[in-house]
């Protein structure tokens, strides 16, 4: 079995265990900062290590299923004997939830490291002072099942916010305010009972954890909730080699209005994406307005020039009518302080507009509303992802909103990002000789 091979499988094996702990739960993705992460894990050159073991001070497998455990009991309504700084430990998303999204976390930890390779990311470090661990080779945990019956009681709830309005300081002569109604009937669900068994072998380690979650009847009651909406100006998407060859022609003819084409990642001239040119190229031959992306792994403002450097060397020689965007959303990014990112964020778009570009920040709503100064949203404009909702969960005004990352689009084989325009792009970059005009 080849090394790349092995590699491969190794987080393919993650990802199914974590298919199979999500199946039965509602998850509110807000973007994923570990796709491009993961996307690039898989393209792993052929002369990569391979090492047959985690090196590290934790089992990251099992620290997974510590936090499943937790979260199964705690969503059961049962007491958790768990000390303080175990819960600091377990919430590595840092939101003062332990979920799904913290083991998730885990499990890519250890499918990367467990493939040889080194995890580009924030690695949490339990407290060993306060924290009770206790080791063996192998280990059998055995959790009871449980069952609450509320079927007595009557649970209403609804899943769509309330009036929500969206404020912002563009010109809005040319749009109009929409307001759509959503009538949710009422639905009953008479014993529904989830359960989710799970049993991980692995070389150093064999544990086995059986959870069983709740039974409960739940009535929802009619609802009729107003949002508060802006009509986008164009539809669009956004691409990287990722997407693979492209049929510009047929994406034209589908519909689209404009595309946003990854031109890189990181801080070399080598971390060009290899099919940038060429969906410049056919992009612009079809007459669809054009931006670029670069996704960033600075962790400090000089990092963050020398990408903003490598990114004009790469798109100098093209004409956009969309803005350059700064993609910034990786989990070690996450993990620094809200000025730390806002310097960073300067550092790299003040180089780009230096340069002559209208530049702007692209990242998911949880990131902007948490790890981000305001001061950077009075300056630059901005790329918001946020899927599978009405309205972004975003107070703030912004330019193009990301909204399913699930997209499909003649011309393109694999799932696609699709995005709302709001601005009229190419007007501003004309009337102020930005971006080649």
């Amino acid at each position: 079995m080849g090394k790349k091979f092995k590699q491969v499988i190794c987080i393919f094996t993650s990802m199914l265990l974590t298919s199979s702990f999500t199946f039965n739960h509602i998850i509110y993705a807000e973007g994923n900062p570990d796709q491009h992460i993961m996307n690039e894990v898989l393209s792993v050159d052929d002369d990569a290590v391979y090492n047959d073991t985690v090196d590290s001070d934790e089992n990251w497998l099992l620290v997974a299923l510590e936090v499943l455990d937790y979260y199964s009991m705690n969503a059961a309504g049962l007491e958790v004997s768990v000390t303080e700084a175990d819960k600091n430990f377990y919430d590595v998303v840092d939101d003062n939830v332990i979920n799904i999204s913290d083991a998730t976390y885990f499990l890519n930890i250890y499918s990367v490291l467990a493939a040889g390779l080194e995890f580009d990311g924030y690695i949490p470090v339990r407290d060993q002072h306060t924290t009770e661990t206790t080791t063996s080779t192998t280990s059998t945990i055995d959790v009871t099942t449980t069952t609450v019956d509320t079927s007595t009681s009557d649970l209403t709830s609804t899943s769509i916010i309330g009036e929500t309005t969206t404020a912002n300081s563009i010109d809005t002569s040319e749009t109009t305010v929409s307001t759509v109604t959503t009538t949710l009937p009422a639905i009953t669900s008479k014993e529904t009972t989830t359960k989710l068994t799970t049993t991980v072998s692995v070389n150093q380690t064999t544990s086995s954890i059986t959870t069983s979650t709740y039974e409960s009847t739940t009535e929802t009651a009619e609802t009729t909730t107003t949002v508060v909406t802006r009509p986008p100006l164009e539809y669009g998407i956004d691409v990287s080699v990722y997407q693979g060859a492209v049929d510009w022609k047929a994406v034209r003819e589908s519909g689209v209005d404009f595309a946003i084409i990854r031109a890189g990642y990181g801080k070399h001239i080598n971390q060009k994406d290899r099919y940038f040119d060429v969906n410049m190229e056919s992009a612009q031959k079809e007459g669809l307005k054009c931006g670029a992306y670069w996704f960033s792994y600075a962790i400090t403002p000089e990092d963050a020039e020398k990408e903003a450097d490598v990114f004009y060397e790469v798109i100098k020689d093209y004409k956009f009518e969309y803005p350059v965007f700064f993609d910034y959303e990786t989990n070690e990014q996450y993990a620094l302080t809200p000025k730390e990112n806002s310097e960073i964020i300067k550092a790299f778009c003040e180089r780009m507009q230096s340069y002559g570009y209208y530049v702007s920040l692209c990242s998911y709503v949880g990131f902007l509303n948490y790890r981000i100064e305001n001061e950077i949203f009075d300056i630059y404009d901005t790329w918001i992802a946020h899927y599978d909702v009405a309205v972004p969960w975003y107070s703030r005004d912004y330019g193009i909103w990301q909204y399913s990352c699930t997209g499909k689009v003649d011309g393109i084989d694999t799932n696609v990002d699709l995005n709302y325009s709001y601005r009229d792009y190419m007007d501003i970059m004309k009337n102020n000789h930005l971006n080649g005009f």
